[in-house]
């Protein structure tokens, strides 16, 4: 299948804790942040605020992208002058508008 290329926009995702419901989990490092349960490899992380300590199967905080939707890259409008069809003009072209 061809690859297409899209504009993407990042967005960052926080886990609240789930005991005190303030602080936020933060990955631990080194050895003792990775956890074996069967198949799946867990990340522990410790809370910010009460010190609890939970494993996920991904990194918080994190960094995750979106499509922007209806663009895809290379078709972005540049400050180009737009037709009637909200498409942008072509350089060197003119709108002429219609009388109705």
């Amino acid at each position: 299948m061809p690859e297409r290329r899209v504009e993407v926009r990042p967005f960052g995702v926080r886990y609240v804790c789930d005991a005190c419901k303030q602080g936020e989990m933060m990955a631990l490092a080194g050895a003792q942040a990775i956890v074996q349960e069967g198949d799946k490899v867990l990340i522990r992380h410790v809370c910010n605020v009460c010190r609890t300590l939970m494993a996920f199967p991904e990194k918080y905080p994190t960094v995750r992208y979106e499509d922007i939707p209806q663009q895809s890259f290379g078709q972005q409008n540049y400050g180009l002058p737009q037709n009637q069809q909200g498409a942008p003009q072509q350089p060197g072209t003119q709108v002429v508008p219609q009388n109705k």
